[in-house]
């Protein structure tokens, strides 16, 4: 087998069995180390096959103009993922508006 398919099988295995995790983690602490590892190893993944995207990306979509239309709005749609965690309200927003409505914390 060559290194590089051993290499991409062993991440995949990992990136595979980190998603299983993540729902099972009740700690939030362990829920987000898990979340910014995987975030590592997609990158990871994604720096590997950048030329077979590349690829696929020219076949899939073969006119210029089209191409840079759907770049733009992938790149907005990422962006906007990106940046969700600034926009949505945490559960300590919620624990704090719970606390000055009812005057206690409610338990979760």
């Amino acid at each position: 087998m060559k290194k590089e398919v051993r290499n991409n099988f062993i991440l995949d295995a990992i990136l595979f069995l980190l998603m299983m995790a993540m729902p099972v983690s009740a700690n939030a602490e362990l829920h987000g180390a898990l979340g910014l590892i995987l975030v590592s190893l997609v990158t990871l993944h994604i720096i590997w096959h950048w030329k077979q995207i590349k690829v696929l990306y020219r076949q899939f979509i073969p006119e210029s103009r089209s191409r840079i239309i759907a770049a733009f709005v992938f790149g907005v749609l990422s962006i906007s993922v990106l940046l969700m965690p600034l926009y949505l309200p945490s559960e300590r927003d919620e624990r704090a508006r719970d606390f000055e409505t009812h005057g206690s914390i409610s338990p979760r």
